[in-house]
């Protein structure tokens, strides 16, 4: 099961205007999505659902504000 909790965070704030459509955000995200290793991998890492119980979207948008995961696996 998922650990709601964070291990490690990161938290950016943009010091100019960040202004991207969330459809374009969303495509660019799924592009990069976190697969599990395979038998030939030593590691891999992609975008994960900040929301995993509740929704398979990649992002979490609230009063301007992005919630965005990555998963890091290594062998």
């Amino acid at each position: 099961m998922h650990n709601p909790f964070f291990k490690n965070m990161l938290i950016y704030r943009f010091s100019r205007d960040f202004n991207i459509d969330i459809d374009s955000l969303d495509k660019k995200l799924e592009l990069f999505r976190f697969s599990p290793c395979g038998s030939q991998d030593m590691a891999k890492s992609g975008w994960f659902s900040p929301l995993v119980q509740y929704s398979d979207v990649l992002y979490h948008a609230v009063n301007n504000q992005l919630l965005l995961v990555i998963r890091r696996e290594e062998k």
